[in-house]
């Protein structure tokens, strides 16, 4: 009988790392929201890889930072849960930042060495051989030799078999949590929030991308298997700070709301393989990002 081996590998790193993007490479979907702003991601996400007999299941984790507010304690907390439940740290590192950030020896002391880690340098492809390989140099100077290092690109996907086959062997002995064939636990309607706010977050750029959080108020599948006219009906809400906020994101004469909401409902008719009717309010919700009440009605609770 094959023995089978199972756990959990959490991508931690600094914001921008390329952990999320990383994540939906492993995994061949968008699980997680990417985009070029640091601290998109703001809750764990599972990506299910099963190979054979092993299932990795990768964990994407908010980037490590020192928090200010009800919002980032709640993200600094994920990241230091996921580090203490894990079986295996994958360090994930943008390699394009070389020299090494002055912060990165601490991201290292500040979890469990007892556990087994693999150090992955990130965005390959936008270095020069000779860059890559004077920064693989300079990481391994601090990690040791004890620590195995892969060199990948999310991007291209180069190198991504090895840090799979590397964390494959640090995974324990014990039956597979998950079927064979799911590549995420998280529910449709959650996949479904993260997709709109990516694209909030998107067309926001530079004005307030982390201040909007997205609730599913409907999800009506009562006509999603219909033959003839397959539909799954929608309704979103937006949820901004302050009053000044909401104008922000409806936009003038509405083009910023319907923006958004068309570029959303491209992402989630793929997500569920059928048209969407997808509709989209903002509300305020007072001061949400510093007020650990709001969080949780927002469904900022704990993984």
């Amino acid at each position: 009988m094959t023995t089978t081996h199972c756990g959990f590998a959490a991508l931690i790193g600094q914001p921008n790392a390329g952990k999320s993007t990383l994540l939906n490479a492993l995994v061949g979907w968008p699980v997680a929201a990417v985009t070029p702003k640091p601290q998109t991601t703001q809750r764990l996400w599972r990506g299910i890889v099963t190979q054979g007999s092993y299932q990795t299941i990768w964990v994407d984790s908010p980037g490590c930072l020192d928090p200010v507010n009800a919002l980032q304690t709640y993200m600094h907390e994920q990241f230091k849960k996921v580090c203490v439940s894990c079986d295996v740290l994958v360090h994930v590192v943008n390699l394009a930042q070389y020299p090494v950030p002055a912060d990165t020896p601490d991201l290292f002391s500040s979890c469990d060495s007892k556990k087994p880690r693999v150090l992955v340098l990130n965005q390959i492809d936008c270095l020069s051989t000779q860059q890559v390989n004077q920064g693989q140099k300079a990481y391994a100077s601090f990690v040791g030799e004890q620590v195995p290092i892969c060199l990948v690109s999310a991007r291209t996907g180069k190198g991504l078999q090895q840090l799979q086959q590397r964390v494959e062997a640090h995974l324990p002995a014990g039956p597979l949590l998950f079927d064979p064939d799911l590549i995420t636990d998280a529910s449709e309607r959650s996949l479904t929030a993260e997709c709109i706010r990516r694209q909030a977050m998107l067309q926001l750029q530079q004005e307030l991308p982390y201040c909007v959080a997205v609730t599913i108020e409907t999800f009506n599948e009562q006509r999603r298997f219909d033959k003839q006219k397959p539909l799954v009906d929608i309704t979103a809400i937006l949820h901004v700070a302050r009053q000044s906020q909401k104008a922000m994101v409806v936009g003038r004469e509405a083009k910023r709301i319907k923006a958004i909401g068309t570029a959303a409902r491209r992402g989630v008719q793929q997500l569920l393989h059928c048209p969407v009717m997808l509709r989209l309010l903002v509300r305020v919700q007072s001061n949400w990002t510093k007020e650990v009440r709001c969080l949780r009605k927002l469904g900022y609770t704990p993984s």
